[in-house]
């Protein structure tokens, strides 16, 4: 509970017509003329960021789709943030930023198509799709993944 972001402590809901996401990130989209708002009060909460649609960090990968909203809200790992002053629903979560360290996953490898004792960097999960096909001898379907990426493990 000492970690929970109370987000109605610092905004209106008259300030804002819907909002999208789950704990540890939404989207929202603010009544007009409230937008700035909105950003000024949540960009001094600590331990919280919002963006601007346009300042959305690449490596998020919300790029320009109309869906997404003006406003996006990320909490920092181990904190969450509600709305109407609920409790947190669980004690754990996903969806916090993906440079964080504690998102990575564990990846575990042994066969002859691998290197004996080869410790990797962590990569993107998109990696794995590839691998799998390059192993069993088919053709990978188009996709975000590059084998170049994690060829390295290989023999």
């Amino acid at each position: 509970q000492e970690k929970n972001i109370v987000l109605d402590n610092f905004v209106i809901n008259q300030w804002y017509r819907q909002l999208e996401g789950h704990n540890p990130f939404y989207m929202i989209n603010p009544n007009p003329g409230y937008e700035d708002s909105i950003y000024n009060k949540l960009k001094v909460v600590e331990h919280l960021k919002v963006w601007r649609k346009n300042e959305i960090p690449v490596h998020l990968n919300y790029g320009t789709n109309p869906r997404i909203f003006p406003l996006m809200v990320l909490a920092d790992s181990g904190y969450c943030f509600t709305w109407g002053n609920k409790k947190p629903e669980n004690k754990g979560a996903h969806g916090y930023d993906p440079l964080n360290a504690d998102m990575h996953g564990i990846f575990y490898a042994i066969g002859p198509d691998f290197k004996k004792k080869y410790v990797k960097d962590s990569f993107e999960n998109i990696q794995v799709y590839n691998l799998i096909c390059r192993l069993l001898n088919i053709e990978a379907a188009k996709n975000d993944g590059d084998l170049k990426v994690i060829s390295d493990m290989l023999r």
